[in-house]
């Protein structure tokens, strides 16, 4: 049973890696309109905090196999330690089952609740300083 765990803990923090990759590059993109839509559509996560003065880079979603993911990318100048003690907080207030799977400077959190999952992915960006927050929601419909 433990090392199932520990292969479930792996094999997320592989994908949440992966698909940070792949976002990298990506830039928040659309008209005024689809940018709102963007924005509004986040709300739907009223308990899934943002820090204050944090603001929105990139926003992703699809639905597959009765499951919703959603992605949300967030930048702002809190250090990533003082992030994680902000999420684990926060989260814990809003209902969610919080681990914290951070080694070093990598951090990952994970948040369950009977209808939702997700992770948290925070690193910060050498050359502005700012801490990047990657957040990954699936959600059953």
């Amino acid at each position: 049973m433990q090392c199932c765990f520990l292969l479930k803990r792996h094999h997320i923090f592989c994908m949440a890696c992966g698909i940070l990759l792949f976002l990298s590059s990506c830039k928040q993109q659309g008209t005024p309109t689809q940018i709102a839509y963007k924005q509004q559509n986040a709300t739907k996560h009223f308990d899934i905090p943002i820090p204050v003065a944090f603001s929105q880079t990139f926003f992703n979603s699809s639905y597959y196999s009765n499951l919703e993911h959603e992605i949300f990318r967030y930048q702002g100048s809190l250090q990533p330690s003082r992030l994680v003690d902000f999420y684990c907080h926060e989260l814990e207030r809003s209902g969610w089952d919080v681990h914290n799977f951070s080694v070093g400077s990598d951090v990952l959190l994970a948040g369950k609740k009977p209808n939702k999952d997700c992770c948290i992915v925070i690193e910060l960006d050498k050359k502005s300083k700012k801490s990047n927050v990657s957040v990954f929601v699936t959600r059953k419909k």
